[in-house]
């Protein structure tokens, strides 16, 4: 033959004559051919020396074919070893057998030389696809890990990152240095500002609340120029309705010598964590009683004041209240009246500050007209 292939091929027949003439014809064809004359002895071959395909026959003594493939299928060890029946059976229900026993083809006796190289040479071509597929799927999944790890890498193939930033969580971005918008990848697009044809080509400035817009872009220009990942939080109005709190992560996917430069930026919403930060940050600081601030929170407060009123030379007051013989009125009528009681009190001032608030600010604005 003109082309001689490789591989490894195991022909299963108890009848020596058609072990002679299967040998011949795939050893011309440049196969390594390797026999066995019964199932077991076929079984233990495959489970060691593992052939690229298997010749088999379905009437032998003992292990007929169809048994000897279902075991082969059965062990994780020779299970994907492809296994093409060869037999003077030629009815529907032996080849439906053959296929539901694990069998990839069929050939019938008295076989054709050609049918049987054209056979052979398919499937050991799929099975070099198989093993090709699988060795590039195992690549790309080590690819994709080191592109999360690995901030060098991200710089390699935009396609990388494109599949990379895909898999991630929310919202993805690519912007140039002036915080052009040049990739959206977004998972969930209510969680845009606005539409995204409607953010591309555009910058930043022009499509974001002023005070994220810079914070964005001081982060952008960071990661440009140290090169290191930002992590910056912020609000913006969403699709979704209100406003939404997100973490962004920056970093640098490429920097040409010329100025030119293109950032990844990974959003993720961090509406929730925010939110019970906050709520943890309230109970810490609220008496549960009166919904007042306590008095950790109180003395931070007042040394803020106190040092803005020192800053800025202005005058700071500060009211005490002090409820008379309360002990008693506690053993009196019991803690639940006491706590209605000072949960009133606290009411009565706070209404009364609002009211003294407002006098303030009135006589404010009439001095200053």
């Amino acid at each position: 033959m003109d082309d001689k292939l490789d591989g490894t091929i195991l022909i299963v027949d108890d009848m020596p004559e058609n072990v002679t003439l299967l040998s011949r014809i795939l050893a011309n064809q440049g196969y390594t051919v390797k026999t066995a004359g019964n199932g077991a002895q076929a079984i233990d071959y495959a489970q060691t020396s593992s052939p690229d395909l298997i010749l088999l026959d379905i009437n032998m003594p003992e292990m007929d074919g169809f048994e000897t493939c279902v075991r082969l299928k059965k062990d994780v060890r020779t299970r994907d070893i492809p296994v093409i029946f060869i037999s003077a059976l030629d009815g529907v229900e032996d080849k439906i057998k053959a296929f539901h026993a694990g069998g990839v083809d069929y050939i019938s006796k008295p076989f054709d030389y050609e049918e049987v190289r054209a056979r052979v040479e398919t499937h050991l071509a799929i099975l070099r696809l198989r093993v090709q597929l699988q060795s590039a799927n195992r690549e790309l999944t080590a690819r994709l890990d080191e592109l999360t790890r690995s901030q060098e890498l991200l710089r390699e193939r935009e396609m990388k990152l494109d599949a990379f930033v895909k898999a991630l969580p929310n919202l993805s971005f690519v912007y140039d240095e002036e915080g052009r918008y040049l990739e959206i990848m977004a998972n969930e697009t209510s969680l845009l500002r606005t539409d995204a044809d409607k953010l591309k080509g555009h910058l930043i400035a022009e499509m974001m609340p002023p005070r994220a817009a810079v914070l964005m872009m001081d982060a952008i220009q960071q990661a440009i120029e140290t090169g290191k990942t930002q992590v910056i939080e912020y609000k913006i109005p969403v699709l979704a309705g209100g406003e939404r709190w997100f973490e962004g992560h920056i970093a640098l996917m490429e920097k040409s010598a010329d100025g030119h430069s293109k950032v990844v930026f990974i959003a993720t919403e961090i509406s929730k964590r925010i939110h019970l930060y906050q709520e943890v940050q309230r109970l810490a600081n609220q008496d549960p009683l009166t919904a007042c601030f306590n008095r950790r929170h109180f003395m931070a407060l007042a040394e803020k004041e106190l040092q803005r009123a020192i800053r800025y030379q202005r005058p700071l007051s500060l009211v005490m209240l002090d409820i008379d013989e309360f002990k008693q009125f506690n053993d009196q009528y019991g803690h639940q009246i006491g706590d209605q009681v000072l949960c009133a009190l606290v009411n009565l001032c706070q209404k009364n500050c609002a009211v003294l608030i407002s006098l303030a600010a009135m006589e404010a604005r009439n001095l200053s007209s």
